[in-house]
């Protein structure tokens, strides 16, 4: 048998408008109630839509950096390597994710850089200087991944930075 439902309707022929309308009543009446107990309620709502009747529920699958890997290599000109490891929600490194960085050398920005993730998942960044001293501490920050048909969630990042002194 053909639906023949509007669009705009839910199961029960109800417009979606009312719907929502009913379901943000009941969400405010939930909140005042629980305020009124001293439950303290924080926090944001994000992709309403698909909570519609209709609406799209099919989301990206997410990435987020398993691991971030730091050596230094002191001389001359010291040289600081990197290997940033990004995954998907299955625990696969994300072939050709862009991930997108920058270098503080004791809490000053100093340079930024993005690299594409390898077959493995891994970004690999190098900062080199001639001004390092010992016991400088040089870090790396992830500022943003993406990749095509991927949602980068940093909540669920491993670790968003990490720092190594210069012996």
């Amino acid at each position: 048998m053909k639906d023949v439902r509007k669009p705009t309707e839910n199961d029960s022929g109800q417009s979606i408008v009312e719907y929502a309308a009913a379901l943000a009543l009941v969400a405010v009446v939930v909140i005042a109630s629980l305020s009124a107990l001293g439950v303290k309620i924080s926090g944001t709502v994000e992709n309403t839509a698909s909570a519609l009747p209709g609406g799209d529920t099919q989301s990206d699958p997410v990435l987020y950096v398993a691991g971030i890997e730091l050596s230094v290599n002191p001389g001359g000109q010291v040289r600081v390597t990197a290997s940033v490891t990004v995954f998907d929600e299955d625990g696969d490194g994300v072939r050709r994710a862009t991930v997108s960085a920058s270098w503080y050398v004791n809490g000053t920005l100093v340079e930024t850089d993005s690299d594409g993730a390898d077959g493995r998942g891994r970004a690999r960044f190098t900062y080199r200087s001639r001004d390092l001293e010992q016991g400088d501490v040089v870090m790396l920050t992830v500022t943003n991944v993406s990749a095509s048909g991927y949602e980068y969630d940093s909540g669920s990042n491993a670790e968003t930075s990490d720092d190594i002194l210069v012996p």
